[in-house]
């Protein structure tokens, strides 16, 4: 058949991130690079590739594995890009310590906002801070029930009453507390472009280096997190003399790609635009039955 290469379609977005879920999963090339990746066990995991080598693009076809495939148990899913993370404090400093910490702070607060914004009716005093924290970044809408048992300060007028708001300072022993009251819950946290307009100076090899030292730690600190990050393999290579950072190196994967595998990375994308735009035609038929 003749392929209409005019068609934007055809090779998809130049942007893995932004691609449509659905096309995305269609046209991946799954390489068995990536096996560690998925596994369900594997606590952390960093892929490591030259910019546009298709880092955003495996997070976001890891977000469709979790969403769909049985073996993950529908776990909550997380996905955020480093100035998301970023925008939740305020990263002066330049000691590893204390930025590995406020890291460990940020992504912490990160998961709580995002677990009390998928709590319905909270009962227990955790599950109370998880979606007023949540209410308070915009997250959920305030109910009823909610209003009645929130913990804002303030006075009311003519009855005098006090009601308080009580926020942890530790924001690593309540989520903690949290998994162990939800055994059954598996959190992925999936962070893209935390090295995103990384500059070689000693400031931005700080901020970038203690994220990852945070990650490790927290990823083994609590039994039913799972961490999946990215990071370009330039800037890998200028945060490599860090503390701590050459234990991190077993949990590197790095994305190379052959001319042989973007042949079939090509080949993919044109049968996958074929099996959606031309259902019927013979080659569509012979891709049903094929893997490439």
């Amino acid at each position: 058949m003749k392929l209409p290469f005019y068609d934007e379609k055809l090779f998809g977005n130049l942007a893995g991130e932004d691609e449509d879920l659905d096309v995305l999963k269609s046209s991946f090339y799954e390489h068995e690079m990536f096996n560690k990746f998925y596994e369900e066990d594997r606590k952390l995991s960093i892929v490591s590739a030259r910019k546009g080598m298709g880092k955003s693009a495996l997070l976001k076809f890891l977000v469709a594995k979790l969403k769909s495939e049985e073996k993950y148990h529908n776990p909550l899913i997380i996905y955020v890009k480093g100035n998301d993370l970023l925008e939740l404090g305020d990263f002066n400093g330049k000691d590893h310590s204390y930025l590995e910490n406020y890291w460990k702070k940020v992504i912490c607060k990160k998961i709580m906002i995002t677990l009390g914004a998928n709590i319905g009716i909270a009962l227990s005093s955790d599950d109370m801070t998880l979606v007023e924290m949540a209410e308070l970044d915009g997250y959920k809408s305030k109910n009823f029930v909610g209003g009645l048992l929130s913990r804002f300060k303030s006075k009311i007028p003519k009855l005098d009453i006090e009601i308080t708001q009580n926020f942890p300072e530790n924001f690593n022993s309540t989520l903690e507390r949290y998994f162990i009251e939800h055994a059954d819950q598996t959190v992925w946290i999936l962070v893209d472009d935390i090295d995103s307009k990384f500059k070689n100076n000693e400031d931005y090899q700080n901020r970038v280096g203690s994220f990852f030292s945070a990650i490790r730690s927290l990823a083994f600190d609590f039994k039913n997190l799972r961490v999946r990050a990215t990071v370009r393999s330039d800037v890998w290579a200028c945060l490599r003399h860090l503390e701590d950072l050459d234990k991190i190196d077993q949990y590197i994967i790095e994305i190379f790609w052959n001319t042989k595998l973007m042949r079939y990375i090509l080949a993919k994308k044109i049968l996958s635009y074929i099996q959606r735009f031309n259902p019927t035609s013979r080659e569509a038929k012979w891709l049903c039955c094929t893997k490439i």
